[in-house]
């Protein structure tokens, strides 16, 4: 951890981290059950909802999608 600047700093850093986790949370734990047998639904950061039905592999087009339009 480097050292304070400010006394703000351990506020901002709370913030920053929460705000990295709900981003996790919302954006990437989803394709961790790609393989699961779940029905999946994503919001994407321009406000789109990518669905996915149950069955598919993370291989091919939705592999890329993934790379490409949710990280």
């Amino acid at each position: 951890m480097l050292p304070m600047a400010t006394p703000l700093y351990p506020t901002f850093e709370k913030r920053i981290d929460d705000a990295v986790d709900r981003l996790l949370r919302k954006q990437v734990d989803p394709w961790a059950f790609f393989n699961a047998g779940v029905h999946i639904q994503v919001t994407m950061f321009d406000g789109r909802i990518i669905e996915f039905p149950t069955g598919l592999e993370f291989s091919g087009s939705y592999r890329d999608q993934f790379w490409r339009d949710a990280i």
